[in-house]
């Protein structure tokens, strides 16, 4: 997500994207700024207010807190989330199918979004050796899918 130097001088340039997870079950992708935007920054003033640029959500009902997430490290548009109910959800954030955002609500839907425990999903990652599978895990359960 590191943005070339080409950027317009005007706009910002991006270092990267944070993934930031809500007790309420949402979670929020923030912009952060390259540290070449602090150094312009009159009176040093090195802190910014920031909002999440999207909002990843569920469309069904609360799934709980958000216990865990891992960005997909070949596919760094993917973002696997793990819930307290034991579901896990799959976002591709560069999606332009119509049905999976909503741009006036700064919202986004998962691609895929299944059970994978009976309780929380406690740690997930997207497989090292195949990124098209993520390993979830519980106590001494771990199950690939």
């Amino acid at each position: 997500a590191y943005q070339e130097e080409d950027v317009e001088e005007k706009s910002w340039r991006r270092l990267g994207v944070l993934a930031v997870a809500s007790s309420a079950g949402e979670v929020f992708l923030i912009s952060v700024p390259h540290p070449s935007v602090f150094d312009s920054c009159a009176g040093g003033n090195r802190i910014f207010r920031v909002a999440p640029s999207l909002s990843l959500s569920l469309e069904s009902s609360p799934h709980g807190q958000v216990w865990c997430l891992a960005w997909n490290r070949r596919n760094c548009s993917q973002l696997a989330v793990g819930f307290s109910d034991g579901s896990v959800g799959v976002w591709d954030v560069e999606t332009k199918v119509g049905w999976l955002r909503d741009d006036s609500l700064g919202r986004l839907y998962p691609v895929q979004h299944f059970l994978a425990h009976v309780t929380a999903v406690r740690s997930l990652e997207w497989c090292p050796l195949d990124s098209n599978f993520i390993v979830t895990g519980i106590g001494e359960t771990c199950r690939r899918w």
